[in-house]
């Protein structure tokens, strides 16, 4: 005889609070993996329905299968090989596909990413409100995938905490050694804005980590790793069919839903920063500066910062290059008043010196023919003329706005 046994919602909300009975009915239900993947789209559309226009960017929706495979994968693996041979009766796909369906079900927590914190806090505190759900949500999802390879693998916490560690350890020392230093911001002295300095800190803060403790972490993984023996336990048993109730279908759909509800409201403003940006990508300068100045800042999104980044000198268009276009917008345009807020901050307040030698002369030159930088060039006199004394660049004589004629 054949007895059906149900996975529901109580077994999901069990699983968060790291129920053993929970954790073993959702690894045996051949019906949990699908489950999980409603899960988790309703945790990307909660991520990304107020960050981009899905539209043009829909891809956005994919990275949380991607990487959380990827993830499940790689911390399964360091317990499998590690199994015992003789005991665990599970073949590799059966085990990976419990314990995929288990990592997927820790989904909702991602639901908290769905808060708006841009619309109702200052740009610094919603930055700052981000990371701390980040680093919460994070530090829950591990925990609580950490008693599940307990359960399934039936090794101590404690080891199961170790051996997960590693992997996320040693990604997040590649990405620090992978990622270039902004040296030219570090030496200009350059003044970053309020939500720059929060990731920043947030930035300095997983450094240290990396470095000071990182490899204690990972030395300590290993160790844990050589000393682990697993017995899978076996998730097809026999005599047992686990399927999925109508309400664990139904959860994800309803969240996912109700998101896909609030995208006239949020994805407006995304597909006219999209729109802005791609004409700045294109190097058509004119019709992005025309772009934006035809809607007021308000119908963008309030965490958009127009493209380019100030920070990457190089890269063309840059800021000097949307300065040379400027004056086709009235004085009080927006934009306008953005790009010279840009120059100010990341090129005038640091130490202008140690811009590249050829980008010198034209800042020097955007200050002298621009009627809207008397105001900087009289705040930063000093520097600048220590500047054109550097390298030898002649004071202007007049400035005008009027276009020269043959």
């Amino acid at each position: 005889m054949v007895y059906l046994h149900f996975m529901g919602l109580k077994d999901l909300l069990g699983l968060q609070l790291g129920r053993r009975d929970a954790i073993l009915n959702i690894a045996r239900s051949r019906h949990a993996i699908w489950v999980g993947l409603l899960l988790v789209f309703s945790a990307a559309m909660a991520r990304e329905y107020d960050r981009h226009w899905l539209v043009a960017d829909w891809w956005h929706l994919l990275l949380p299968f991607g990487a959380s495979i990827a993830m499940a994968f790689v911390q399964f693996v360091l317990f499998w090989f590690r199994r015992d041979q003789v005991e665990s009766g599970a073949t590799f796909c059966q085990s990976f596909r419990a314990f995929l369906a288990c990592f997927w079900m820790t989904a909702p927590l991602a639901w908290a990413y769905a808060i708006p914190y841009e619309h109702f806090l200052a740009p610094a505190d919603a930055v700052a409100a981000n990371l701390w759900t980040l680093a919460g949500v994070s530090l829950l999802r591990g925990v609580i995938i950490c008693r599940v390879l307990q359960v399934i693998a039936n090794v101590a916490f404690w080891r199961a905490l170790l051996i997960s560690a590693l992997p996320a350890q040693v990604v997040l020392t590649s990405l620090i050694g992978l990622t270039p230093m902004p040296i030219l911001q570090l030496m200009g002295g350059i003044r970053y804005t309020p939500e720059e300095i929060v990731v920043r800190n947030a930035t300095g803060m997983i450094l240290f980590e990396t470095v000071f403790v990182g490899w204690a972490v990972i030395g300590a993984s290993i160790v844990a790793l050589f000393g682990t023996r697993t017995v899978f336990s076996r998730t097809d048993l026999i005599g047992q069919t686990h399927m999925a109730s109508i309400g664990a279908y139904a959860l994800p759909t309803i969240v996912s839903l109700a998101l896909i509800v609030c995208l006239p409201w949020t994805q407006p403003p995304w597909q006219r920063a999209y729109q802005a940006d791609k004409l700045v990508r294109n190097g058509d300068i004119p019709s992005a500066l025309a772009f934006m100045n035809q809607h007021p800042r308000t119908v963008f999104p309030p965490d958009w910062r127009p493209l380019p980044k100030t920070s990457r000198y190089f890269d063309h268009p840059n800021l000097i290059d949307m300065l040379k276009h400027i004056e086709v917008l009235p004085s009080d345009a927006w934009p306008r008043r953005y790009y010279l807020s840009e120059l100010e901050r990341a090129f005038l307040s640091g130490h202008l010196e140690y811009l590249p030698d050829d980008m010198l002369p034209e800042v020097i030159a955007l200050l002298d023919q621009l009627p809207d930088a008397a105001e900087l060039k009289q705040r930063y006199a000093v520097k600048i003329e220590e500047v054109r004394e550097l390298y030898g660049l002649q004071p202007a004589t007049t400035q005008s706005t009027q276009p020269s004629t043959p």
